[in-house]
């Protein structure tokens, strides 16, 4: 698939009803309504979703929130939306990963995902080649190896002294054809998944003769001999081979109809959370020791009830600072002295209340306590400080949270591991200087 096929929308940016019922069709629509992969706001549309949409052969691109703000050509929103769906397939195999509703990130999901399919067949031949096996058949009185199992079951003996004896027998015979047809289904397969998604998914461009399908044969004929093999492989991978490529030509079958297919995610927010957690090296599972659950007591102070705990973003214990951390995949922006798009009430009392925890824990070196938020402005490379947010309360006196922006495509790049990570570091050198030790505790 070259960069030309695809068409681009921006997360939560609205859309007028009529040009998207036009370009997918009303019923694509409604179907898209239904899955909440895009809502009605007023008289338009706003995708709620992060990733590929398939319907027929339009391929749409849904770019994060954080670009709506940029006038990027297409050659740029193409390299940003390659490193978005690399991103959705790290994450998609991530062990943070939380299997839900919201996430179409893999073909075991309830909506057909024809690029994760694609991204499956793609990468199986890279490691495994093109299907190379010939078929066998039972043939009477054949050659080779005697099936034993097969001859018991089919062939009456002849019985002498209670002994039987079989003057037939079947054995296992190669049907050395020169064009197979389970190969040539297997290379339509890959022709097709190659030309329509190997540029986003990150493959190699690698050529496939253009077969067309209807040369091998029906769908009914090319799926019943998909299923003559799947009777006689106990393989697991030529099992999920031809599986794949059967519900492949079955969904192709069903292209009269609103077939849709989805790869991506109506969250989001918690891959850039997960990003976050691998750039700042987090430590939750060491340190939540130190956060404590709330305890609900009777008027006698009898226990009834201690409830979930805090449960902060990013925890890191560096030598020279303790950093508390929330990824923020929020679109804030500063303009004119404002500011828009920040965290609420809610967030930011939790922040501070979370570093109250470490207090303790860290006497002798400074608290660092970030908003995360993610922004593709030129104007910095990976991080950039844009002020504080303060609480005016006597318990959090002299505290603040840094608001930090990070350049999604670097944070990513390191995410899909083409990067090495450094963002520990250029953080710690831009708060460090601006951070005081916490007066010892009494």
């Amino acid at each position: 698939m070259n960069k030309g096929h695809l068409t681009y929308f921006n997360e939560l940016e609205s859309y007028s009803i009529s040009s998207l019922d036009t370009l997918l069709g009303k019923g694509s629509t409604q179907e898209l309504l239904d899955l909440e992969v895009i809502k009605k706001n007023n008289n338009t549309y706003q995708f709620r979703y992060v990733g590929v949409i398939t319907i027929k052969d339009t391929i749409i691109g849904v770019l994060p929130k954080y670009t709506g703000y940029y006038n990027w050509d297409d050659p740029q929103k193409f390299n940003h939306f390659k490193l978005i769906i690399q991103s959705l397939i790290i994450y998609s195999k991530s062990a943070y990963r939380k299997h839900n509703d919201e996430d179409y990130l893999s073909d075991a999901d309830s909506v057909y995902n024809e690029a994760a399919s694609a991204y499956w067949l793609l990468e199986d031949f890279l490691s495994n080649g093109l299907w190379n096996e010939y078929p066998t058949e039972k043939v009477l009185n054949g050659g080779n190896e005697i099936d034993w199992d097969h001859t018991i079951n089919n062939i009456n003996p002849i019985i002498q002294n209670g002994n039987p004896y079989y003057v037939n027998y079947y054995t296992n015979e190669i049907n050395w054809v020169s064009e197979n047809v389970i190969t040539q289904i297997h290379e339509w397969a890959l022709y097709y998944c190659n030309n329509k998604y190997a540029s986003i998914l990150g493959f190699p461009i690698t050529y496939f003769y253009p077969l067309e399908k209807g040369k091998i044969g029906s769908d009914e004929y090319i799926i019943s001999k998909i299923d003559e093999i799947l009777h006689e492989v106990f393989d697991d991978r030529k099992i999920q081979l031809l599986k794949r490529i059967k519900l492949l030509i079955q969904k192709k079958s069903e292209e009269n109809s609103n077939y849709i297919s989805l790869f991506g995610t109506k969250k989001f927010d918690t891959v850039w959370e997960e990003a976050c957690k691998e750039a700042f090296y987090d430590q939750y599972e060491e340190h939540k020791i130190h956060i404590e659950s709330p305890i609900w007591k009777s008027t006698n102070e009898k226990v009834l009830k201690t409830s979930a705990k805090h449960i902060p973003d990013i925890l890191h214990n560096h030598d020279n600072a303790f950093l508390v951390l929330d990824a923020k995949y929020y679109n804030v922006q500063i303009k004119d002295e404002s500011i828009d798009g920040h965290p609420n009430l809610g967030d930011i009392t939790k922040q501070f209340i979370y570093a109250h925890y470490f207090n303790r824990l860290c006497k002798e070196k400074p608290i660092i306590n970030c908003f995360l938020f993610p922004n593709i402005d030129n104007e910095f490379t990976s991080l950039k400080h844009i002020g504080y947010v303060d609480l005016p309360l006597e318990i959090f006196e002299g505290e603040r949270i840094f608001n930090i922006y990070i350049s999604p495509k670097e944070l990513l790049e390191m995410y899909v591991g083409s990067k090495n990570k450094r963002f520990l570091e250029q953080l710690l050198t831009i708060t460090l200087p601006l951070s005081t030790k916490k007066e010892k505790l009494k």
